[in-house]
């Protein structure tokens, strides 16, 4: 009797580590998330954010930018509609300067078409959006102020 008991208990762990390996083996070999874009991601933003808030989200970005060797940043820049492309390109000059000054440097930017919302800075890594950041219509995104005492 206590023989069976024994050997169905080493039967159960026996079959309770061959699970877990198959499991470890299984994760191992899915396509994951790279560089865990879904873990821990800051609430998605609804209104335009104030400087330190907004570097706040860049600086997450780019430290998920780094934590990956191989990803590149893409910051794609849409436009409220009616608004002047020299807004585009003022903001697309403040994301440069702040993400250079941040010691990022695989990164590309693009201006997208205009929405008929509210414009936005979207940030890409790996293909994965991981933030869009409204701005207010006619504003720059100057970060670089936020530094300044």
């Amino acid at each position: 009797m206590i023989t069976r008991i024994c050997s169905n208990i080493s039967v159960v762990f026996l079959l309770m580590l061959i699970c877990i390996s198959t499991q470890a083996q299984s994760r191992n070999n899915s396509p994951q998330n790279p560089v865990n874009q879904k873990d821990n991601l800051l609430p998605s933003p609804t209104e335009p954010l104030g400087c330190e808030l907004a570097s706040r989200y860049i600086d997450d970005v780019i430290s998920r930018t780094v934590e990956d060797k191989d990803s590149t940043l893409i910051v794609l820049i849409s436009l409220a509609k009616n608004e002047p492309n020299s807004i585009a390109k003022k903001r697309v000059q403040d994301i440069t300067i702040y993400l250079k000054n941040r010691g990022l440097s695989n990164f590309k930017i693009g201006i997208g078409e205009n929405t008929d919302g509210i414009g936005s800075i979207n940030f890409y890594v790996k293909g994965y959006l991981l933030y869009s950041l409204p701005v207010k219509k006619g504003k720059t995104f100057n970060l670089m102020r936020c530094w300044i005492v």
